[in-house]
């Protein structure tokens, strides 16, 4: 004896579908803006040497790409931010510094972030921003930098 028919569940179902759908149809990603300073990239030169490219052309390519926060963990507020232009992306460093500034702004592999505290790690900086709303960042958000 089956409490459920195949049409009792096939309607629960589409119904639980639904109402997924409306939630995810209602929450509105948005886009963050990053205004970010190359002159204090510690590792573009190096980016730009390991890439065969101009300190110029990293700069245009890591700011005319919006990027999705893929997720955010390792510290509070460290969204994980993919994907770089592949002429860009770079391994993390071999031996992680000790301190990097909160604010460095830095690419490892085909991901970019920002650390939103002093902390030790392994990314390449290749710049820094005053951007201080970590809280502002969600899964599915769109984020772009803007040279200043």
């Amino acid at each position: 004896l089956s409490l459920y028919d195949y049409r009792s569940i096939q309607k629960a179902i589409t119904k639980q579908l639904s109402i997924h759908q409306n939630i995810s149809a209602a929450k509105e990603n948005k886009l963050i803006r990053i205004p970010t300073s190359y002159d204090k990239g510690l590792d573009l030169e190096r980016v730009a040497q390991l890439n065969q490219l101009t300190v110029e052309e990293v700069i245009e390519l890591h700011t005319q790409t919006i990027y999705r926060v893929y997720a955010i963990g390792f510290m509070v507020g460290f969204a994980f931010l993919a994907s770089v232009n592949e002429k860009i992306a770079t391994p993390r460093l071999s031996t992680p510094r000790a301190k990097v500034p909160k604010g460095s702004v830095a690419i490892a592999d085909s991901q970019t972030a920002i650390y939103p505290q002093d902390s030790a790690g392994g990314w390449n900086i290749i710049g820094q921003t005053a951007f201080d709303g970590f809280d502002q960042f969600s899964v599915g958000d769109s984020v772009q930098f803007v040279r200043i």
